[in-house]
């Protein structure tokens, strides 16, 4: 037994030699005896690792249970969700955070594995559940589907990720490397070798998983037999999104499209009001005034149709009544605001020469890295804000942080780069 053992050292130690042992461990069956283990643990002098154990942030073995893997998705979400429930954003302001944090807390995971339709399914529940509710477990009347919601949004959506086929077009691209790298370490070891393959989806024939997910959506959506977009209709979604108004305007005015806001027909069909009178739709209207009417126009009748149904809102859940006066000079006042912002003032020259930077995605195969900060001069403290994308523009992870610091803007933006 002890020349057996002798051996196997000497055989581990040819083959350890290469490998980094503090980085390598080893899984047992449970079925395999507490002797068994231990001899093998001290002939490879490497550790044992358990199931639930991860490395590099990733699960090390996934078994028959996908769901156990990947709990801590879950339990991150939950977090964040219950954090931002008590600061009562408006939903552009929840809009912006699903799609920066929520939906970028998974992707790390979906690179490498597909996770389980539960799983997904939960995520999908939180974002809905934090998107229609204030408070925590609190239940509002959901006035549009969420799968009206994840189509794009020159398609009438907002661009909500469907999470099942985002994950399948991330697992393509590891597929579409091992084909198109057939030398690479990867390719080797699962044997992958092909014929150079054009993507026929993109314009350069390279494979993006942007493009891979809308495949995937226009194939899932043609199997379920749902009509495709008339003529003309992605470019007036196009151009309501472009207008230069703030997110709650456009959002506004996406809503009254899709007949979402509590108007007296929708109110009617929830059984919340007896009567209503069929009217032109709002949808009906704005595809009139997208394709017969200015720009300049547009961004008019957006900030003055959002300050009428605030308005409205305010007199019906507040009891405020504001004049009409007061609100076209609330509006007025807006519009110049935003004109001034975009240099598009018409007749007044514009005195700032300060141009505005567009980002730019990195060259192939890199990443890139962006951060901001800000100081806090009461409180003596610093928060920061990072955002990592790929060389397709893809999010990749997200961080923001508060220290106390002494408040010079140089030295947080110096320890934002750190």
């Amino acid at each position: 037994m002890e020349q057996i053992i002798a051996l196997a050292r000497n055989i581990w130690a040819s083959i350890w030699s290469r490998f980094n042992k503090d980085k390598i461990s080893i899984f047992f069956s449970k079925n395999t005896r507490a002797k068994v283990k231990d001899l093998i643990i001290q002939v490879a002098g490497v550790k044992s690792t358990q199931p639930n154990e991860k490395y590099l942030g990733l699960p090390t073995l996934v078994g028959r249970s996908r769901s156990k893997g990947f709990k801590n998705i879950l339990d991150r979400v939950r977090d964040r969700i219950s954090n931002w429930k008590m600061k009562y954003l408006s939903q552009a302001g929840k809009e912006i955070l699903i799609k920066i944090v929520i939906q970028a807390i998974p992707t790390y995971n979906m690179r490498v594995f597909k996770i389980s339709k539960n799983i997904l399914m939960e995520l999908n529940r939180l974002m809905q559940q934090y998107w229609w509710g204030q408070k925590i477990e609190e239940k509002r009347i959901r006035w549009c589907s969420w799968r009206k919601m994840r189509q794009a949004k020159a398609s009438g959506g907002l661009g909500f990720r469907d999470l099942e086929q985002f994950n399948l077009a991330m697992l393509a691209k590891q597929e579409w490397r091992l084909i198109q790298n057939p030398s690479s370490l990867a390719a080797k070891v699962f044997s992958t070798y092909s014929d150079r393959i054009s993507w026929r989806c993109t314009t350069n024939d390279i494979f993006s998983m942007r493009s891979a997910y809308h495949l995937q959506l226009e194939i899932q959506q043609r199997a379920q037999g749902q009509p495709s977009n008339p003529a003309g209709h992605k470019e007036r979604w196009n151009r309501l999104w472009k207008l230069p108004v703030p997110n709650a305007e456009k959002l506004f005015l996406w809503k009254a499209c899709n007949n979402e806001l509590p108007t007296n027909a929708n109110l009617l069909k929830e059984k919340l009001q007896k009567g209503s009178i069929r009217q032109q739709t709002f949808k009906e209207l704005m595809i009139k005034m997208l394709d017969e009417l200015d720009k300049e126009v547009l961004e008019e009748m957006a900030v003055v149709a959002w300050r009428i149904w605030k308005r409205r809102n305010e007199v019906v859940f507040q009891q405020e009544f504001i004049s009409p006066n007061s609100l076209l000079k609330q509006a007025t006042q807006k519009l110049k605001e935003l004109r001034l912002l975009h240099h598009k003032s018409p007749g007044i020259p514009s005195t700032d020469s300060t141009t505005l930077v567009q980002w730019e995605a990195s060259s192939n195969s890199y990443y890139k890295i962006n951060w901001d900060s800000a100081v806090d001069k009461q409180q003596c403290k610093i928060g920061i804000g990072t955002i990592i994308r790929d060389w397709e523009g893809e999010l990749i992870a997200t961080m923001r942080m508060k220290r106390s610091l002494f408040p010079s803007p140089y030295l947080a933006e110096a320890y934002a780069a750190l």
